[in-house]
């Protein structure tokens, strides 16, 4: 799966227009509003301190039944 991430970044990085047309395709955006939105700066790697956060949140709201170890989720 990260393999497939990577690629997915590395395509977007180098094809810009073509990830523009694709978000326009997959969100219903119009292309004059895809235009507009800068690429995200995509990354395939992940370190359980970025997971802290998402935990946190929705800790917040409630949606775990259970405590996360964010260390645990992070495959080397």
């Amino acid at each position: 799966m990260r393999a497939s991430f990577e690629e997915a970044a590395t395509f977007a990085a180098e094809n810009p227009e073509r990830a523009a047309e694709i978000i326009v395709e997959r969100t219903g955006l119009p292309a004059e509003a895809a235009e507009r939105i800068p690429l995200p700066n995509s990354r395939a790697d992940i370190e359980a301190d970025q997971l802290q956060l998402w935990i946190d949140a929705m800790a917040d709201q409630e949606l775990l039944d259970s405590t996360l170890d964010p260390a645990g989720l992070v495959a080397p």
